[in-house]
């Protein structure tokens, strides 16, 4: 359970672990994940206030602001529909579209939109792996109106089309 502290909600340890574990999951690099464990760790003997992180919205802590929280919540639950707005998350997460797109860069360091291309991408990789579906239909179960806007995205991302990764990634799992 949260706790108040001047007003603001300060989540639980439980929640703070939860919400940790959501941010090194699916939304970063392996390098991000590692330099918030460095973080974390170096600050678990003295964990920030939450007035001071409050102040200092730019320093990446462990727990997220409840409105953040719930627009990754909302995107991650929605990110296969190809309409879905950083507009549509921010009236989901009870917070205005500047809000939401202060709280992104802040504390995620990325737009609401280059995070959601990257969430997409993410979640197109896990099915080039695991399924044989064609890569129209998996861009299409990811969020992409198009495929070439799908193969537009996945090599900025990746740095190689979807069929070379999955022709890549198969061919390791081979030898």
């Amino acid at each position: 359970p949260a706790h108040k502290t001047a007003d603001k909600a300060v989540a639980s340890p439980e929640e703070s672990d939860h919400e940790f574990l959501a941010i090194i999951g699916s939304n970063h690099s392996v390098e991000e994940a590692v330099r918030l464990l460095i973080e974390a760790l170096e600050h678990a003997d003295h964990p920030a206030k939450p007035d001071k992180a409050e102040k200092n919205p730019g320093k990446k802590g462990l727990a997220l602001p409840k409105p953040l929280a719930r627009a990754l919540s909302y995107a991650k639950t929605h990110f296969a529909d190809p309409n879905l707005s950083a507009k549509r998350v921010a009236a989901a997460s009870g917070v205005s579209p500047q809000r939401l797109a202060k709280l992104f860069r802040d504390f995620l360091g990325t737009t609401f939109t280059g995070w959601l291309a990257r969430h997409r991408v993410e979640k197109a990789q896990e099915q080039l792996l695991k399924s044989e579906q064609k890569i129209l239909d998996i861009a299409l179960a990811c969020g992409f109106g198009a495929i070439s806007s799908f193969n537009r995205v996945f090599r900025r991302q990746t740095g190689m089309a979807p069929r070379e990764f999955r022709n890549e990634r198969q061919a390791r799992d081979i030898s």
